[in-house]
């Protein structure tokens, strides 16, 4: 059986799997409801399709000589478990959270599960759950549509079979190419200038026990910021990185001093259409001054955040080490996740939910969802109970809000001035 290496993504999540044993930090939970139309036959099916179709399920970690790693097991089909919670609410969320919650990690064997329900209003559900060395969030709504396109009329000849091998053989040719010098000289400036900015510690992952505040935000609002970045040529997410910036050096936020984005790390087309974890954790580090208008963060997050694509695939967690800043430096984590489902999805009036897990690797995530079956953006911000507290949660939204607000009719102010601060 080939052996291939641990990419850089992967190797991250497996250093968390190895310091918070046993948990669900590594966790990526959704519940699928998929109505009366289909049965279990046809649902099992569609799950064993997807997993031959999509050989990053199929990844198994193993330990050799010392080393973490991987390898893709021939596909077999598997009867997935049925159960019947028809009426049954509470015996259902009981067993839910504790699924979810689970950690499934080991070596040599799967990394993901599903379960097919029959879900307390009647409907027919899929429970899937995978752990982050398999999947991350750019992966979930490839494999929901993968699966919907196959349950609803198995005609999955126009979806490519991609390999996420090909992932692990290019950064492999990465790691030998002048490109890696270049950007460890542009991270190495980057983080020693961080080093001595830093007045206080970054949290570290003994804190991890994990509550989420979820908010929809309303079609005026979600309108408005799309407008703006429009206009201005951002992203979604250098915006609500620009926003906390701001937030932080007014003093309106306290404990959180280090903020970084979710890097999708997909560079072309394939990669866009493959399963897999490529998603890595950056930190955005720039100039500040409370004297900064909203706009000229703005500015400097725009550019910061371009620098960082450039050279995002170095691992960064090497010279963390060296320099002796521990684990993390990131104490907000920023993320825009964009889901496009299918109209096999839309039509057939289904619906998914990615489910809270009680784990959570940094003091603060804000997750920012944008789904083509709902008008406003969802905003998750999961949180360590042990370093922010829920009301600190809510002053927190709440001066994101405001901010957003005003942000199309003046983004000139002085921070010294502004008066949603």
């Amino acid at each position: 059986m080939k052996m291939y290496p641990l990419t850089i993504a992967q190797q991250n999540f497996l250093k968390r799997e190895k310091i918070i044993e046993n948990s669900s930090i590594n966790n990526i939970a959704g519940l699928l409801k998929l109505g009366t139309k289909f049965n279990y036959e046809q649902i099992n099916k569609a799950v064993n399709q997807l997993i031959f179709n999509h050989d990053s399920y199929r990844i198994q970690v193993t330990f050799k000589s010392g080393n973490a790693k991987q390898y893709i097991k021939a596909f077999e089909e598997i009867a997935y478990p049925y159960l019947d919670f028809y009426q049954d609410q509470l015996n259902f969320d009981t067993w839910i959270n504790k699924k979810a919650n689970t950690n499934i990690f080991d070596y040599n064997d799967k990394l993901y599960r599903f379960y097919i329900l029959k879900l307390p209003d009647g409907q027919l559900g899929l429970l899937a759950i995978q752990n982050h060395l398999i999947g991350d969030g750019w992966s979930m709504p490839l494999s929901i549509n993968y699966f919907i396109t196959y349950l609803t009329n198995q005609d999955t000849t126009e979806i490519p079979k991609l390999s996420f091998v090909n992932a692990i053989e290019d950064e492999v040719k990465y790691l030998q190419s002048k490109k890696l010098e270049k950007d460890e000289i542009y991270w190495r400036e980057k983080l020693n200038r961080q080093k001595q900015q830093i007045s206080d510690k970054p949290h570290q992952l003994e804190h991890v026990n994990g509550q989420r505040r979820t908010i929809n935000l309303s079609t005026v609002i979600t309108e408005k910021i799309n407008e703006f970045c429009l206009k201005n040529e951002i992203s979604v997410s250098n915006l609500f990185t620009s926003i906390m910036f701001a937030l932080i050096d007014k003093k309106a936020v306290t404990k959180i001093n280090n903020i970084g984005i979710s890097i999708h790390n997909r560079a072309n087309k394939n990669e866009k259409f493959t399963t897999g974890n490529y998603a890595k954790s950056l930190p955005i580090i720039i100039e500040s001054d409370q004297n900064f208008s909203l706009n000229e963060y703005i500015k400097k997050v725009k550019k910061e955040a371009f620098n960082i694509l450039k050279h995002r695939k170095y691992p960064i967690d090497d010279l963390l080490s060296e320099l002796n800043m521990g684990d993390n430096i990131i104490d907000c984590l920023i993320s825009f996740q964009t889901a496009s489902y299918s109209s096999e999805f839309i039509e057939n009036g289904f619906s998914e939910k990615k489910l809270e897990v009680d784990a959570i690797g940094g003091p603060l995530e804000i997750q920012i969802f944008n789904k083509n079956n709902e008008d406003g953006y969802l905003l998750h911000y999961d949180y360590q109970s042990e370093v922010l507290s829920a009301h600190e949660i809510e002053q927190l939204h709440d001066n994101i809000l405001k901010m957003l607000n005003e942000l199309v009719i003046d983004t000139e102010q002085k921070l010294e001035g502004n008066s949603i601060l």
